[in-house]
């Protein structure tokens, strides 16, 4: 709630993206139009094709959004001990072949 005073909507983002509403008003304003559709969108975590091994976290990227209109916005890298944490946009990663 704080950090909406630096950045304000970053809550209203966030809550957002962690509940999917499926409203849609042919009625509205066209900005209260834009946020419903936002607003349906919904976050799914997933793995990636080992096709995508070698390429940069930017490519894979731009490839998912041309083919399929998905938004790859983070990646969860597990290091050699086994512990994980998801990264978000590490435009230069590169994605490790065999993942």
């Amino acid at each position: 709630m704080g950090k909406s005073c630096l950045c304000p909507g970053f809550s209203t983002l966030i809550c957002n993206l962690m509940i999917s509403s499926g409203q849609n008003d042919d009625e509205c304003e066209p900005w209260m139009t834009e946020y419903l559709s936002g607003s349906g969108k919904e976050i799914y975590c997933t793995t990636l094709s080992p096709s995508f091994g070698g390429m940069t976290f930017n490519e894979v990227c731009s490839q998912l959004y041309r083919v399929t209109g998905a938004t790859l916005f983070a990646v969860e890298i597990t290091d050699t001990l086994g512990y994980s944490r998801v990264i978000l946009n590490p435009a230069r990663y590169r994605i490790p072949p065999n993942t």
